[in-house]
């Protein structure tokens, strides 16, 4: 397949698809996948952190009171609720405002786009690779490193011939798997979209349905809404 990008005007013949390069291509967008939900929880953890820790605070009066009735509950019949509740406030117990769910996947969110990104360059460098550096690479398990090097070519070209020559090699991709033009780019949208959903599934229940709710999708019947909880001074999840 010859194929002329708009920037440059040259012609470029990509390398025969064989049943290898494509068995990379498939294995490579697994990888990918795992990668980015890797990525994307460590966003969702980080910032949950960062907003536990700027509205951590000492329990209010009626917060202390509610702690305290849990406790008198498994005390004494004739515990003085008052005196648990000013003994739970003057501990170590703090509260601490949780982020809503779709504050926690925004900030995984703003990193789809270098995850698509990413994801791209990495595949059309694979597409891309020479014959014979491929086949090499393939038998000595060196394909990632081969990879790397041609990602690395690709990032110094200029945006739009980078644009040209990856729309090329997707669609080569896909059109010699059987599937339509643009099927590959769209292929790309739903490794980054699995890996956030991924993401959003490992952290919390209501991470995951708030992802739901963003996309009309039913959300899971065992998730929490609080937004509030009580944690030890210096406790962390």
């Amino acid at each position: 397949m010859s194929a002329k990008t708009a920037a440059s005007g040259e012609s470029r013949t990509l390398p025969p698809l064989t049943v290898a390069r494509f068995e990379q291509a498939t294995l490579l967008m697994e990888r990918l996948v795992d990668e980015n939900t890797d990525v994307f929880v460590g966003r969702m953890q980080a910032y949950r952190e960062r907003q536990r820790a700027a509205t951590s605070r000492k329990l209010t009066p009626d917060e202390a009171a509610s702690v305290a009735a849990g406790l008198a509950a498994s005390l004494s019949d004739d515990a003085d609720l008052v005196s648990v509740a000013e003994d739970v406030q003057a501990g170590g117990l703090r509260a601490v405002d949780e982020p809503s769910s779709h504050e926690v996947l925004l900030a995984a969110g703003v990193a789809t786009a270098p995850a698509f990104l990413n994801a791209a360059l990495r595949l059309v460098a694979l597409i891309e690779l020479p014959a014979d550096i491929f086949e090499a690479a393939y038998e000595d398990e060196t394909l990632d490193v081969a990879i790397e090097l041609h990602v690395k070519d690709l990032r110094a070209l200029d945006l739009d011939e980078a644009r040209a020559r990856a729309v090329c090699a997707l669609d080569y991709l896909s059109l010699k798997a059987g599937a339509g033009s643009g099927e590959g780019l769209r292929l790309l949208a739903r490794v980054v979209w699995q890996a956030l959903n991924q993401a959003a599934e490992q952290m919390t229940p209501m991470i995951s349905s708030g992802l739901s709710s963003l996309t009309d999708s039913p959300p899971p019947t065992d998730g929490t809404t609080e937004r509030s909880s009580t944690e030890p001074a210096g406790a962390a999840l």
